[in-house]
């Protein structure tokens, strides 16, 4: 899997993630765009590492809820 080639790409995913929409007449991300990009990136990332240290194993004995 390929990533950005340019930190300017990288920043624009990363402010993607925080909701800007990169539009035709958008100014460019702010700090808090890109803070909250950086925020849901640390969660997902977080998120991810959680699973693989699981593994599919435990995921299939362990319900989520008890209903």
């Amino acid at each position: 899997m390929s990533g950005p080639d340019n930190l300017g790409a990288a920043m624009g995913l990363v402010a993607a993630m925080g909701g800007h929409l990169h539009g035709k007449h958008d100014r460019p991300p702010g700090s808090e765009v890109v803070w909250f990009g950086c925020a849901r990136l640390a969660d997902a990332s977080r998120t991810a590492e959680r699973a693989r240290r699981l593994g599919p194993e435990s995921a299939m004995r362990k319900p989520l809820r008890s209903d």
